[in-house]
């Protein structure tokens, strides 16, 4: 209960956590359109006191800050009317030199403020000791947010967006909610003055304002903003028509509409000349910023009317406004020396919707606000940086805490911009920090905003990118695990978390494409000229070595080709540069090719795990067609073995041809033929190398034939894995090499590739599956791969390992692969697949999987049928294994027939104590025991055992198995001591020459158990049992017939010492293992279904005990004949249910029919027939005793 009680609460505070986090979104949600908006004329005359955290800005205050805090004090207790907790903050004015402005956070509004709340434009004033203050909640204008010590050396000014706010679009939905702008930067930026600027951008006033109206306004505001306390070197002179003056430098970071009419202000301050110009600016950072235009319907949505004024506004800022496009064009041809940052969002939004109350509301459907394309403004890389966040439109400016990855990104190119000023490093920890060089950025320009996961490989390669004692690393791995989107993300991590740093990247899929793209780099040396083709590589080279280079990251891309390693004068090894301050990064499918030139580092990349894998699915198709059938997208990519590329293979297909991922997993799972089509389709992906083939299949085959080229004897192994399973393949079944040497190389060049991967058991490896099918497009389809088809057949005959249980766990390893090559092979027969047919049949017959194991001896069975003569051995011997299999499986008519066809053979040619004939006979037997022939079986075993002791001592095991037998025989015939002598001795002379879980001794040790429950010794059968129970479980499966038929006997023995629960619950898991396991009218599930429902009626549940005995009763009546014992018994059962239920007439019918057949078969003193007949006078008196009730009753 207190665990429930737990789970509630929680549930209870996230889903009001959530509400929350709705009603910020709402009230503080920037363009694409406004939340909670309302025509004024409807806004109701009370409003309700906001109960969450407010800052409220207090103005007018003296310059001396302790008057100020005292006075700010004295206004707010004495209008105070509840009990609220505040927080006051004093900081300057950026507008008036003898003011100060206070910060005050409030618990909760008060309510002499809550005029603030009904009219947020509003301000309440009030008059302290004769100094007037202004109370405001809108911030309108600028506010200074940090309260640096020492000298400024630059403004950090922000605009906020359309329906946002100064304070509050800036404020994080965290539970702290703090501020980031007021919070975290100014300690990050301690020489630095943050101010934030405000405007009357709510969508719902009617008024005419446009964009250059805002500019206009912003450019004016501007001006009024006092000079600080500024540090002299850090001074731009701006010259004017009519005079030059210092300006300070200023740095600006605007959200949404805010960076368009900041862009606006640029162009009019350039066309006329005045302040602030951009040789004043030195940073932009643009977050999620409309430059192309924004999807305008959600905001034309709450327009109340088609002549609203701001509909123009509205539609200037749309997509394809002509425009925008015009204020682009301008603003873009502006800036030369300002470092641009642009931000965009990669979460959808949700669109606004009408609540019951009328309000607008963020609860629609999901849309994409604002298109990653239209954030960003394309200029050169030294120029803008592009930075994708994982938020939405409003929550990207919305950081939590310093942690935030968006605020890292943000913070470390705000430092950098500061540091650029007047060429000095003046913050904290990099005071001393070298003379900055020109950052280059030569690499894909556009992030795969596809990319999931990879943490920790991604925080590997930044540590490394960090540790000056490693300077190359390769990232290694498969063909299409994501190498190359890895580096590509880590690329860009590092451009936006390390902005000093330069990237570099070339590719190397071909020496002549390696020069192309490392000759480039000679360019980004300003003091090096365009060189010549055969001086440009060493150009490059001697660049990134010399000082002017700084830091730098050089990626090469696709290092797959050993060729292009060698040590020689024309490679790659030979062109790359060595310098402290640089970091080499190679992605290969090759281990061999880099390992020596990445200096033995190296970062083994793997497929991603399933919850990467998923989330990338996601982002390619969509939550609601992964949602859609979450068990169908699992499987699918199980099948797909979360292999990156291999995912963006089967969404392209699936989005082509319509087809839902339920349907493509069935498509993948028909055919093998069918998976290497879906495997070989092409398709585009603007995240690959564009020379780079997309198909998954077709990107293995540029590995397959350097294999081929490189090391032929590595194909050859390659071709015969690919007819293997995929999993635990021996290095037994592959094809030999001359020395220990070549198989090492051979070996390694494959797991070098990632085509192998070591197994935990030694001498043992893995084939990726996807890989396993990918290889059969480039399978030579000639007589070579027949030749290697043939041989590994007869190689798997030849090492395959003998039934002996010693082997079990060596043939448990081989068996997959036999299997999986005779499958694929049943159109070729030949006399080595019939043997090994026979190696695999016997061996699941141990395991006791019947019916598989009757499938492959019969192919045996039928090979040598037909080739060889009637008396041979093997032909012989297949059909001895057949008869026996098929009596396991309850087939006894068929092994009985061909038994006796076997025996009658092997007589007419074989001496009388020959040891294969006595064997056949002993299966004979069994087979007779089966049938319930137990004399016929007792009189051949008698004749065997007798020959078998004349020649050889009592503990030879065929002598041990024949009494195994004889002694179950007489057992079964009611020869109790004569069975327990048999089989003492059995299990006596057993441990002498068997191990302890060998399957003879525990069957030995089984049926003398079953001798003591028969003999009444019921605590010495239920110890045996128990043991034998209990080794069994160690060494078989759950589903193993031997030991389902140990627990049925202890199950059984339960029953007689009247344990009916516990007997009921073994007898109930053997029967629902069997249901599984086993077919319908398999004798050993019929008894097992027999003895529960026995055990239920002992134990008092009638109806359950007739449901379940009708079922046996009627199955053994389709497939036993009238006079079997087993459906005999199963009947006289199913009456004495029927009379526990008082169902006298069906109990009397079915008995008297017992009794019939026992009268025919049965002696006049055998005591099955003696308790049948005791039955029938008890059920007639219980009949005639009920009618005499209702004679009374009348």
């Amino acid at each position: 209960m207190q665990k429930f009680l737990q789970n509630s609460l929680f549930k209870l505070l996230k889903a009001k956590q959530k509400a929350e986090d709705a009603h910020i979104k709402t009230a503080l949600s920037e363009a694409p359109g406004p939340a909670n908006t309302s025509n004024p004329s409807s806004i109701p005359t009370t409003t309700k006191v906001s109960s969450s955290p407010v800052v409220i800005r207090v103005r007018g205050l003296p310059l001396d800050r302790q008057t100020a805090k005292a006075l700010t004090e004295e206004a707010i207790t004495t209008n105070l009317t509840e009990s609220t907790n505040f927080r006051i903050t004093i900081i300057p004015s950026c507008i008036f030199s003898d003011e100060t402005v206070a910060l005050v956070d409030f618990e909760c509004l008060p309510k002499f403020l809550s005029s603030l709340e009904i009219n947020h434009l509003d301000s309440w004033e009030t008059s302290v000791h004769g100094t007037d203050l202004s109370f405001d909640k809108h911030f309108i204008g600028f506010t200074q947010l940090s309260d640096p010590e020492g000298e400024v050396q630059a403004d950090v000014i922000t605009l906020c967006g359309i329906d946002g706010h100064a304070y509050g679009s800036w404020q994080g939905r965290g539970n702290l909610r703090k501020m980031w702008l007021r919070h975290f930067l100014p300690e990050d930026l301690p020489s630095c003055r943050i101010i934030s600027y405000g405007y009357k951008a709510k969508l719902a006033r009617r008024d005419f304002a446009t964009i250059e109206a805002y500019a206009d306004e912003f450019m004016e505001a501007l001006s009024t903003i006092k000079k600080p306390k500024v540090n002299s070197k850090y001074y731009s002179k701006v010259r004017t028509k009519n005079q030059q003056t210092h300006t300070r430098p200023m740095i600006f970071i605007t959200h949404s509409f805010g960076g368009l009419v900041l862009a606006r202000s640029i162009i009019k301050a350039k066309q006329i000349d005045i302040e602030p110009a951009c040789s004043a600016i030195r940073g932009i950072l643009f977050f999620a910023v409309p430059h192309r235009g924004i999807d305008i319907s959600d905001m034309s949505r709450i327009m109340d009317s088609d002549r609203h004024p701001r509909l123009d506004l509205i539609e200037h800022i749309g997509i394809d406004s002509l425009a925008l496009k015009a204020q682009l064009k301008d603003f873009v041809s502006m800036l030369r020396d300002v470092k641009i940052v642009s931000f965009y969002e990669t979460e959808q939004s949700r669109r606004l919707v009408r609540d019951g109350a009328g309000d607008w509301k963020r609860n629609g459907e999901y849309f994409t606000s604002l298109e990653a394309s239209n954030a960003v403004l394309e200029l050169p890389h030294h120029i803008e940086t592009q930075i994708p966040l994982h938020e939405d439109h409003s929550s990207i400016v919305k950081f939590r805490s310093k942690s935030d990855s968006g605020y890292q990104y943000a913070l470390a190119h705000l430092r950098q911009m500061v540091e650029r000023l007047g060429n000095t490093f003046p913050l904290g920890s990099i005071s001393n920090a070298r003379k900055a060089s020109p950052t280059h950025y030569v690499y894909p320009p556009v992030p795969n905003h596809r990319f999931v996961g990879r943490n920790s490989e991604l925080s590997r390669l930044e540590k490394w990118l960090l540790d000056d004692s490693c300077q190359r690393l390769a990232i290694v791995g498969l063909g299409g695990v994501g190498k190359t989107q890895l580096a590509r993300a880590f690329c860009h991590n590092t451009k936006h978390k390390y902005p000093k740093y330069s990237i570099f990247w070339v590719s190397a899929l071909s020496w002549t494409r390696f020069q192309q793209d490392f000759s480039k780099l000679c360019q980004c040396g300003s003091t090096l000229s365009y060189a010549e083709k055969e001086n440009a590589l060493l150009l490059a080279k001697e660049y990134l070595q010399s000082e002017a280079s700084g830091d730098w990251l050089l990626v090469v891309d696709n290092a797959d080709d050993t060729d292009l390693f060698q040590n020689s004068k024309d490679s790659i090894t030979s062109c790359m540069p060595n310098n402290e301050r640089g970091k080499i990064l190679f992605t290969t499918r090759h281990k061999d090719a880099v390992v020596d030139v990445a200096e033995w580092n190296v970062l083994q990349l793997m497929e991603m795990s399933m919850e990467e894998a998923g989330l990338f699915l996601e982002k390619i198709l969509g939550q609601q067609a992964v949602l859609q059938d979450e068990t169908a997208t699992t499987e699918l990519l199980k099948e797909l073995t979360c292999l990156p590329l291999a995912i963006v293979q089967a969404s392209s297909y699936m989005v082509k041809k319509s087809v839902s991922i339920p349907r493509y997993l069935a498509i993948m799972r028909s055919t093998d033929d069918a998976v290497v089509k879906l495997l070989s389709s092409d398709f585009k992906d603007n995240t690959r190398d564009e020379t780079s083939s997309n198909a998954l299949a077709t990107t293995w085959l540029v590995s397959f034939k350097q294999i081929q080229r490189d090391n032929p004897h590595a194909a050859d192994m390659l071709f015969c894995a690919a007819l293997l399973e995929n999993r635990t393949i021996p290095l037994a079944l592959l094809p030999p090499v001359e020395s220990n040497v070549d198989l090492a190389n051979t070996i390694g060049t494959l797991l070098g590739y990632s085509f192998f991967t070591e197994h935990e058991k030694e001498g043992f490896y893995n084939m990726h599956r996807l890989v396993h099918h990918a290889i059969k497009i480039c399978m030579p389809h000639n007589d070579r791969i027949k030749q290697q088809t043939e041989a590994l057949i007869d190689r798997l005959a030849s090492v395959f390992p003998i039934d002996d249980w010693e082997n079990r766990s060596l043939w448990h390893a081989y068996l997959p692969h036999a299997v999986r090559v005779l499958q694929d092979t049943k159109n070729v027969p030949s006399e080595r697949r019939a043997d090994l047919c026979e190696s695999v049949a016997i061996c699941l017959w141990r395991d006791g999987i019947y019916p598989e194991a009757i499938t492959w001896i019969s192919e045996c069975s039928s090979w040598r049928h037909q080739w060889l003569s009637e008396i041979d051995t093997k032909r012989l011997r297949a059909q001895q294994h057949l008869a026996g299999i098929h009596l396991d499986n309850g087939d006894v008519k068929q092994a009985i027939d061909l038994l006796e066809y076997v025996v009658k053979i092997k007589k007419s040619r074989l001496a009388e104590d020959d040891l294969d004939l006595l064997g056949s006979i002993c299966e004979q037997a069994r087979s007779y025991r089966s049938a319930g022939e137990f004399k016929k079986g007792i009189k051949l075993l008698e004749h065997v055992h007798q020959i078998e002791q004349k020649f050889h001592a009592e503990d030879y095991p065929q002598i041990l198995v024949s009494q195994l037998g004889l002694g179950s025989l007489y057992l079964d015939d009611g020869q109790i001591e004569k069975a327990i002598e048999m089989l003492e001795n059995a299990d006596r002379m057993g441990a002498k020459v068997w191990d302890e879980d060998h399957p003879l001794r525990l069957s030995s040790q089984h049926e003398l158990a079953r001798a003591y429950l028969e003999n009444s010794e019921t605590d010495r059968a239920i110890e045996l049992y128990q043991h034998v129970v209990q080794v069994r479980e160690n060494v078989l499966v759950a589903e193993h017939p031997k030991l389902l038929a140990t627990q049925h006997e202890l199950a059984r023995a339960y029953l007689e010492v009247s344990e009916t629960k516990r007997a009921i619950g073994m007898f109930e898991h053997v029967v629902r293992v069997q249901n599984k396991a086993l077919l319908e009218d398999h004798p050993g599930r019929l008894r097992s279904e027999h003895c529960l429902g026995v055990a239920y009626l002992d134990n008092g549940q009638s109806s359950r005990a007739i449901s379940l005995l009708e079922h046996v009763v009627k199955t053994q009546q389709n497939t036993l004949p009238a006079d079997h014992f087993q459906r005999l018994f199963s009947e006289q059962e199913l009456a004495r249910a029927y009379y526990e239920a008082n169902q006298l007439d069906r109990a009397i019918d079915l008995m008297e029919a017992v009794v019939a057949q026992h009268r025919l078969n049965l002696a006049i003193d055998d005591s099955i027939r003696l308790s049948a007949e005791a039955w029938l006078p008890v059920m007639h008196d219980a009949r005639k005793k009920k009618k005499g009730e209702k004679s009374c009753n009348v």
